[in-house]
């Protein structure tokens, strides 16, 4: 699993995104159709230094999707997470 050959940093900025995540019962590689699915393990550290603009980029791109993402994006509001996103200030 690429998990265990990342880097501290990728793993902390993995260990941030999951966190935010959770916190609006959203999974990473979940089953259920709001949980996001990576395809670039490069996701964490652009949603770190860019932020809401760089998830969204990164969803233009390709490295990640989700199957409902009407359903994602109402989670996503509803938790506040880009004001928790914003407010914990993990930026490299």
């Amino acid at each position: 699993m690429w998990f265990r050959r990342a880097s501290p940093v990728v793993k902390d900025f993995h260990r941030n995104i999951c966190d935010l995540l959770s916190s609006a019962d959203i999974h990473l590689n979940g089953g259920r159709p709001w949980d996001m699915q990576v395809h670039n393990d490069g996701l964490f550290k652009r949603v770190m230094a860019q932020g809401v603009l760089g998830l969204g980029e990164a969803y233009m791109d390709g490295w990640w999707d989700v199957k409902q993402l009407d359903q994602f994006i109402c989670k996503v509001l509803l938790g506040g997470l880009k004001s928790k996103f914003t407010d914990k200030k993990t930026y490299p």
